[in-house]
């Protein structure tokens, strides 16, 4: 079995990141390298977030009970991380929806002096 290759995660909702994905492919990780303990997973999943990043940020501001149990640790994952790239992608699919597929293009300066 290939080991996992995890991807750095920032948590700012850029579209090459999936939090859903990089909390998945950061579970098979910890189980191909037998890493089952509490404090072994967090130390571990601060390894994988990007130095200054929302993510990090937000791990280094969890409180004792977020970090009590893995579970409360995904609850609070996917209240925040999750549900803020959810956020924005309901955002930009609103943005299309009253846009349309189309973007118009703004006329340059010169363009408009040669309509006058």
């Amino acid at each position: 079995m290939p080991t996992e290759t995890l991807q750095i995660f920032h948590g700012d909702g850029r579209t090459s990141e999936n939090p859903a994905d990089f909390l998945k492919s950061f579970n098979r990780a910890m189980r191909q390298q037998a890493i089952t303990q509490l404090n072994d997973k967090l130390d571990a999943y601060g390894d994988y977030l990007g130095t200054s990043s929302q993510a990090e940020t937000w791990c280094k501001a969890l409180t004792p009970t977020e970090k009590a149990t893995w579970a409360t640790f995904i609850t609070a994952f996917r209240k925040t991380l999750a549900a803020s790239s959810d956020r924005r992608e309901d955002e930009s699919r609103v943005r299309k929806r009253i846009i349309g597929p189309h973007t118009i293009k703004r006329r340059s300066r010169e363009e408009n002096n040669a309509l006058r």
